[in-house]
């Protein structure tokens, strides 16, 4: 396998996986309760920030073809300030503007309950793996790939979409703890919010760098 920092060059052969892999998006589908399509604008949405971060990665097999796709990147608090958050995304459906509406309060109560002496993070948007690699240890290889670059880059600590890591056991396993938290039907209607998540809430978990992890700790799918 072969790890591959995220550039414009990669956006066409990254967005055929996502289009022809059946399962590529499930993830984004099960923990946001959106459509395919929803799913699919979205993470399109994240690859302009992805990209300048300089610190994504997708994984290639040796017949070049993409199996899986980390979005990562940096969050500061005088950009939270600005609402610098925001995705460049237009005629959105009603469930993917109140699912933003959702990650956009997120973030805002990140920065409100993280200690104030912290103003920079790198933050872990989105890991999709196909699903020919899931039950393999791919997902914890690319989540893991090249860390070392971060540390030279003066963050004060490591976040993530909580639902990245499936159940509150990952969480903890990988080092992290909640720092935010939001009911999903605060923001999603009945027949939005999907039932396949292990909890209610949607959240954000911080760890500070470089907290260990339980040895043995594993992503999965």
């Amino acid at each position: 396998m072969h790890y591959i920092r995220f550039t414009k060059h990669d956006v066409d052969d990254v967005i055929k996986f996502l289009v022809n892999d059946p399962h590529a998006l499930d993830s984004v589908q099960r923990n946001l309760s959106l459509s395919r399509d929803d799913a699919l604008t979205f993470i399109k949405g994240l690859f302009n920030e992805a990209i300048s971060s300089g610190v994504s990665y997708l994984a290639k097999t040796d017949a070049h073809e993409v199996v899986a796709l980390r979005l990562s990147t940096f969050r500061t608090r005088d950009e939270a300030a600005e609402e610098a958050q925001g995705l460049p995304y237009e005629d959105l459906s009603t469930t993917l503007s109140r699912t933003l509406a959702m990650l956009r309060t997120l973030h805002q109560q990140f920065w409100a309950a993280v200690d104030p002496d912290i103003n920079k993070v790198y933050f872990l948007m989105a890991v999709l793996v196909s699903d020919k690699y899931c039950g393999t240890d791919l997902a914890d290889n690319l989540i893991h790939h090249n860390m070392d670059e971060i540390r030279f880059m003066k963050v004060d600590g490591l976040a993530a979409d909580a639902a990245i890591f499936h159940s509150q056991k990952k969480i903890e396993d990988f080092g992290y703890r909640v720092v935010a938290e939001v009911d999903r039907s605060t923001f999603l209607s009945a027949e939005d919010v999907s039932h396949d998540h292990e909890s209610d809430k949607a959240g954000i978990v911080f760890k500070e760098p470089w907290r260990d992890e339980t040895i043995g700790a594993h992503i999965g799918c």
